[in-house]
């Protein structure tokens, strides 16, 4: 099979029985549109199924400030409870196997 290259002219396909659909499919004048469609309409049922919730890039960051902050204010009351452990990799490792 050949086809027609606007750089290199004329080129010939080998394994024409195993590349001929493909190439077909891929030089056909509606494959990209066909592509771009078919991507728009998945992000819409995307959307249709799971609607967006509007966030600005500072609300997110907003957000992810007041989940650390929680997290440290949680980590200070463990520490104040005596709820944590002074230990090497090692001892982790065996501690952490041993409760499995």
């Amino acid at each position: 099979m050949k086809i027609q290259t606007s750089t290199f002219g004329d080129q010939t396909i080998r394994g024409e029985r195993a590349t001929d659909w493909w190439t077909k499919l891929l030089l056909h004048p509606l494959f990209v549109p066909g592509v771009l469609l078919a991507g728009l309409a998945i992000r819409l049922l995307v959307a249709a199924v799971i609607p967006p919730e509007p966030m600005s890039d500072s609300a997110w960051y907003i957000a992810r400030a007041k989940e650390m902050a929680a997290a440290l204010q949680e980590a200070k009351a463990d520490v104040d409870a005596g709820r944590y452990t002074t230990e090497n990799v090692a001892e982790h490792m065996q501690r952490v196997a041993d409760e499995l």
